[in-house]
């Protein structure tokens, strides 16, 4: 086997791109209890935290229906800046796809990873 094919991933290879964590779509969840759910995005967060992995959060619709990133997880992310993009799929918007293809360090991601 080659050395690349025994590298395991590490913090600097990864991000965690969280989409639309609000209140207002978290009404249209129906496949899984929506405190469930929430507990789940805040462990996920809380983890990416511990090992350093950046986090990017993007949002939509905050100021027509959706609202800004849930309280619960904005408290386990402190200075995280959501990018709110206007087009419904994440991946299509620049600034969004641009935060998850950057280097660790740079402005979009996490600042204290």
């Amino acid at each position: 086997m080659t050395e690349n094919a025994l590298h395991l991933l590490e913090a600097k290879d990864c991000a965690l791109l969280l989409v639309d964590q609000q209140a207002g779509l978290a009404f249209g969840v129906g496949s899984i209890d929506r405190q469930v759910l929430l507990n789940n995005v805040i462990a996920l967060a809380k983890t990416a935290t511990v090992f350093g992995v950046p986090v990017i959060a993007s949002t939509s619709a905050t100021k027509v229906y959706s609202g800004p990133v849930m309280p619960a997880v904005s408290s386990v992310l402190p200075g995280i800046e959501p990018i709110d993009r206007r087009s419904m799929n994440v991946w299509e918007d620049d600034k969004a796809r641009g935060a998850s293809l950057r280097p660790a360090g740079d402005a979009w991601l996490c600042p204290d990873c």
